[in-house]
């Protein structure tokens, strides 16, 4: 038992380390992706910050004055907020579909599973990067009160990476054995936007604390917002998402250890 353990651990390892030595195919594959429908449009890949800026700005503009909050405080509170909730969605939707759609390319080319699924959230961090200039431009003209607390955006950003790797790691090998759970995934995620704290306040919504606690796409968002715009419970969010991203990755080891040699023979 004990040697098929250790076994198992060291294929993992390989392909991760492997994974880390292929990056610049892994950036190449996730670049390619995001741009693949821009590239002959006038703007390009601009327009993935155009975009979600017309969003942003529709958003933010029709809801501060719905939910009657001062737009200086609610803009910035939605522009970070959707730029992390589509990040995440992007990455459990394309994860659970890596190795559906890209296991012929990692059998001819013989790359390991977990390059497919890095290619997904590659894909997504580039989109977001993108669209990163219009969250910079927003807190420019509406600054929030700076204090050395917005120095834990960046830890909480590094967390939330390393979750949304390890779910997008985890989908892609269940899906390839449960197909429909993609589009199950799919509808779930935009019923999961309205859960979340992205186009509402939970300071202004107590009765839905509850809900919001047990969300874990609202401690992804709470780790980097919250630091940056002031709030409360960044600890705690802190707790709940590294609990969550130790389990996820235990998981996707589990699943990588039993599936990893034979799952690319059922794409």
């Amino acid at each position: 038992m004990f040697l098929q353990s250790g076994a198992k651990s060291a294929a993992f390892t390989r392909d991760f380390l492997e994974t880390l030595h292929r990056r610049d195919l892994v950036v190449q594959l996730g670049a390619t992706k995001s741009i693949l429908g821009l590239r002959s449009t006038f703007l390009g890949p601009f327009w993935i910050m155009a975009s979600f800026g017309v969003f942003v700005a529709g958003l933010g503009l029709l809801w501060s004055r719905v939910l009657a909050t001062p737009i200086a405080m609610f803009l910035p509170h939605v522009a970070i907020g959707l730029l992390v909730f589509v990040f995440l969605t992007g990455c459990v939707i394309d994860g659970a579909r890596a190795i559906n759609s890209g296991g012929r390319l990692a059998l001819q080319n013989q790359l390991p599973i977990m390059v497919l699924a890095a290619a997904a959230v590659a894909k997504q961090l580039t989109i977001a990067l993108y669209s990163s200039p219009v969250v910079i431009t927003i807190l420019l003209l509406y600054p929030p009160n700076w204090s050395a607390v917005a120095a834990l955006a960046l830890p909480g950003t590094l967390l939330m990476l390393l979750f949304a790797s390890g779910s997008a790691l985890a989908l892609s090998m269940v899906c390839v054995y449960v197909r429909d759970l993609t589009e199950l995934l799919a509808a779930i995620m935009r019923f999961m936007f309205f859960l979340t704290p992205v186009i509402w306040l939970l300071d202004e919504r107590p009765n839905l604390k509850p809900i919001a606690m047990a969300n874990p796409f609202h401690h992804a968002i709470h780790i980097i917002r919250a630091p940056v715009m002031g709030g409360e419970g960044i600890l705690t969010s802190f707790a709940v998402m590294a609990t969550l991203t130790v389990v996820i990755w235990a998981v996707a080891w589990q699943l990588y250890a039993r599936t990893a040699d034979q799952i690319l023979l059922r794409v």
